[in-house]
């Protein structure tokens, strides 16, 4: 009878090893339709006959499909991850450049103004809603942090490297990895310029 009949998702296929390939070269199909209960509109779930799944299982070509399957999928996260440090050691050896130290003060006025200029810009403001907050509202840590974003974006040669780095393999480890190392020499040149007259 069918509902004795115990029936996985495709996803529960593909935790199981069968990728879309082994899908193919075994030509397995779907035995059920059902549909989607989190989401009507959806199109229906493909549903497999469990005791069909484990029966392949058994066999040698699933079990040497299955093999080469993790191969493929090792070596290619091998080749990622060989990228990845490659990319990475990139980064370590980038020089980052600052234009030239400015009087703090000034350096805090051009934040500022920055600030407020791109807020400006923003398509709230140009649409009629200039209700946002200025600088006046914000305390120390705030401006510190507007600062801080400015020297780096604008002072420096951080948006060439990111430039660089679209679409680089591990794109978020080696944005996190230059942010860390130009934060430590955006702090450096904040401080150089607070003694420069």
């Amino acid at each position: 009878m069918e509902n004795e009949i115990k029936y996985i998702t495709k996803t529960e296929l593909k935790k199981r090893g069968f990728t879309d390939s082994i899908i193919k070269k075994l030509n397995i199909t779907y035995d059920k339709e059902k549909i989607n209960p989190m989401y009507k509109s959806a199109s229906t779930m493909k549903l497999y006959d469990l005791s069909k799944i484990e029966s392949i299982e058994k066999t040698e070509t699933f079990k040497e499909l299955l093999k080469k399957s993790e191969k493929r999928k090792k070596s290619s996260k091998k080749a990622v991850q060989t990228k990845l440090d490659k990319n990475l050691e990139y980064i370590n050896s980038m020089t980052i450049t600052f234009k030239k130290t400015i009087p703090y003060k000034t350096l805090r006025d051009k934040a500022i103004d920055n600030y407020n200029n791109w807020n400006y810009g923003r398509p709230s403001v140009v649409n009629g809603n200039r209700d946002f907050n200025t600088i006046i509202n914000y305390d120390d840590s705030r401006i510190d942090r507007i600062i801080i974003n400015y020297v780096r974006h604008y002072r420096s040669n951080y948006e060439d490297i990111l430039d660089e780095i679209k679409g680089k393999v591990g794109k978020g480890d080696l944005y996190k990895s230059l942010k860390d190392k130009i934060n430590l020499l955006v702090d450096n040149y904040i401080e150089r310029s607070k003694k420069t007259k």
